[in-house]
């Protein structure tokens, strides 16, 4: 599709359309099939953050490389949540022994 907007854009007017193009990945189930609101697979956004905190969600949506496909699964989750709290537990370390200054 993009490269058919280059082409006829080139031809028509002697000019690119855009300059700057995104590749983003699909999020996949465990099968690795599609997960999209219109299969009718997609994840409850309320359940998870019930289990897990906004921070933990953020942080694994960091994490995905762009481009490539994120398997979703409920254990990526779990792992987030125990580096997030060492994250917490040094910086009130550092705020309780005044040693952390930007």
């Amino acid at each position: 599709m993009i490269i058919s907007y280059l082409f006829f854009s080139n031809k028509n007017n002697n000019s690119t359309p855009f300059k700057n193009v995104y590749f983003t990945g699909i999020l996949r189930d465990l099968k690795k099939n599609k997960i999209s609101k219109s299969l009718g697979n997609s994840p409850d956004l309320e359940s998870i953050l019930k289990l897990n905190s906004l921070s933990i969600l953020k942080t694994t949506l960091l994490e995905i490389n762009t481009g490539a496909d994120f398997i979703f699964k409920d254990s990526v989750f779990k792992n987030k949540d125990v580096f997030l709290k060492k994250i917490k537990n040094a910086l009130t370390f550092f705020k309780k022994t005044n040693t952390f200054t930007l």
